[in-house]
């Protein structure tokens, strides 16, 4: 981390030089959650602030503890002790707050001297930004960098999942403030700050930034494990009242990571699966039967695409299917193209869903099609993939994004069933580049509009 993320005095220089072009450097404020710390960690905090090459802050101390005075030499502070936990006591914060922007950290965390400069660069560089946050990692007594958490683009599912832009972030005052007056109770700093980034989940076109640099150093020591309160929080947020979304503990609840479980209509829509086949009746069957006994959805088409097969025993089973009204067998003896084999299906369906399914899965959890098609409705999702496992039970399929190989690739595979992955992103619903066309869901209308899978471009290219 040192030799990647350390700021000398070229990067210093270079810091300042960019801050003293700005024409009208914007006041942050720093407010800095103290309670239930100690002096020392403080004084931590507070000596990082005053490392910043950024050099137009205040800092507001919220709760320090009884026993804690400033140094006479130290870095000024304002301290704010509230008494209370309702809305109005976060209100008068607010009110104490003179900075434009508002950069929240917790006492005894450390910012990067060039995190407040950074900032205020990114609100500049894009003046209608609301809100920003940047990567961090954790920071030991001896000064020592570990567990880097880089964190990638703005997707509201997965900051209800995880308050994963909690930290190293800055708002503009005016959005907290119009997320502090739709917002109920909170019990701290931190919670009030969550709070607002939820709201933010709720608002369409707010613009959201992603900075990626580490300039925050979390405690070593300090807790890994989210609070109860914010699974509180995302239950009481805007954006779960709006959707009538369930919240639950994940398969990782260690963590405190949520499962955010999103309704489906009713009645429920159709869902029509393409299933490409040539021969191989046992993969076949083993899929289908899947498809057909244990998937729990009410309204199934299943479209099974054979393309050629000569295997007696593939036309055997494939003729067993007649009596399933749920079941059509279409025919296609032309070469192998993956893509036109899932337009034939497309072309055929009924569904106001449309899924593709290889012909090698198996189904594991009976819900798996009503959790995927309960984000396919969605019309701000364009399609969803599942997390797929190997049969050795590792992670065949959790995602897909680009670097990978220096062009693209599944992330977490070959990871062992049950771990979390990289900061819990296997056990939680996020965004992605794309996903994998082994098991995709996605609304009929926009495979059509898209133009479906280009079979003339390339035997595997899908649009989506």
């Amino acid at each position: 981390m040192s030799r990647y993320a350390t700021i000398g005095q070229p990067e210093r220089r270079r810091l300042i030089e960019l801050q003293q072009r700005l024409a009208e450097p914007p006041l942050i404020t720093v407010l800095i959650d103290a309670g239930g710390t100690t002096p020392e960690h403080i004084e931590l905090s507070l000596r990082s602030i005053g490392e910043q090459t950024y050099d137009r802050w205040e800092v507001i101390l919220v709760d320090p503890p009884a026993d804690f005075r400033a140094r006479k030499d130290g870095i000024p502070a304002k301290i704010f002790a509230a008494k209370r936990t309702d809305s109005a006591v976060f209100e008068e914060l607010l009110e104490a707050v003179s900075g434009t922007l508002i950069a929240p950290m917790v006492a005894g965390d450390q910012l990067s001297p060039a995190a407040l400069t950074t900032f205020v660069l990114g609100f500049a560089e894009r003046p209608d930004t609301k809100a920003l946050y940047a990567d961090e990692d954790r920071i030991d007594s001896a000064g020592r960098r570990s567990d880097p958490w880089f964190k990638g683009a703005w997707s509201p599912d997965l900051v209800l999942a995880q308050a994963y832009t909690l930290r190293s972030c800055a708002l503009s005052r005016e959005t907290i403030l119009a997320a502090a007056s739709q917002n109920a109770d909170k019990s701290s700093l931190m919670d009030a700050v969550y709070a607002t980034w939820l709201w933010l989940a709720a608002q369409d076109e707010f613009s959201i930034q992603h900075l990626p640099f580490v300039l925050y150093h979390r405690r070593a020591d300090a807790p890994r494990v989210e609070p109860n309160a914010f699974a509180e929080a995302v239950r009481a947020s805007p954006f779960a009242r709006r959707h009538d979304l369930e919240i639950r503990s994940n398969d990782n609840g260690e963590a405190g990571w949520r499962h955010v479980v999103w309704p489906t209509p009713s009645p429920a829509p159709r869902v029509s699966l393409c299933v490409p086949t040539r021969d191989r009746h046992q993969l076949l069957s083993n899929c289908v039967e899947g498809l057909r006994q244990y998937t729990d959805w009410p309204d199934l088409e299943i479209l099974i695409v054979d393309n050629g097969s000569v295997e007696a025993e593939t036309h055997a089973y494939l003729n067993s299917l007649a009596g399933d009204p749920r079941v059509r067998v279409l025919r296609d003896d032309g070469p192998f193209n993956f893509s036109r084999l899932n337009n034939l299906g497309a072309a055929a369906s009924t569904g106001a869903l449309f899924g593709l399914i290889n012909n090698d899965l198996a189904v594991k959890e009976p819900n798996w099609l009503r959790e995927m098609a309960s984000h396919a409705v969605r019309r701000d999702v364009g399609a969803v993939g599942a997390l797929l496992h190997y049969g050795n039970d590792t992670v065949q399929h959790a995602g897909v994004v680009l670097g990978i190989g220096g062009v693209a690739s599944h992330i977490h595979k070959g990871l062992p069933a049950g771990q979390a992955g990289y900061y819990g992103r296997v056990t939680v619903a996020q965004d992605v580049t794309c996903v994998t066309a082994a098991c995709l869901i996605t609304r009929r209308e926009v495979y059509e509009r898209l133009g479906g899978s280009m079979s003339s471009a390339s035997p595997l290219h899908i649009t989506m």
